[in-house]
């Protein structure tokens, strides 16, 4: 019973947040082109804690799946320590000159890259257990979970052409 509850629960939240992927990738893109451009953009980004506790648990509440939610927890402290490592070097760049906040500027840019593959990879898990869940029940709707993935690779696709489009992510590459 409790592992049901936990599994909807997450599949709840997991549809939601996989919903606005595309334009959180978008803006990630956005922070660290501002700031190779010498711009301020300030947003905030959020793992809930909670999700993280749920599928915690599940780890033992449902063995035999573990792997995919552990991988999940992993991706998601990842993020969270990706985005406080992207803060700290914005904020690093908010109190230093000119002069001294050019390698804080680059090191702004790349971070914003990485935390955008982090996000990547810790929707790729998020929308593995919901294709994990859509398969093992029959209570939850499998059209969710195959309009996750395309979400998902829609997402991907953006990280991947990055920097083709203006305003739309970062260009991997020397500057």
């Amino acid at each position: 019973m409790e592992r049901n509850t936990k599994q909807e629960s997450l599949w709840r939240s997991f549809q939601e947040e996989i919903k606005y992927l595309p334009s959180t990738i978008k803006e990630i893109g956005r922070v660290g082109t501002a700031y190779s451009n010498h711009k301020v953009r300030i947003v905030s980004f959020h793992v809930s804690r909670i999700q993280l506790e749920i599928a915690n648990r599940l780890v033992v509440l449902d063995p035999r799946h573990a792997v995919y939610y552990g991988y999940y927890v992993d991706c998601a402290e990842l993020y969270e320590k990706g985005f406080e490592f992207l803060r700290e070097l914005i904020l690093q760049k908010l109190t230093l000159d000119n002069a001294s906040s050019e390698n804080i500027r680059r090191a702004i840019k790349y971070q914003a890259i990485s935390f955008q593959k982090d996000l990547i990879e810790m929707s790729k898990s998020q929308v593995e257990i919901l294709e994990l869940l859509a398969s093992e029940t029959n209570k939850l709707d499998k059209q969710i979970a195959v309009s996750a993935r395309q979400t998902y690779d829609q997402a991907k696709m953006l990280l991947a052409n990055n920097g083709r489009n203006k305003g739309e992510g970062l260009r991997v590459g020397p500057s």
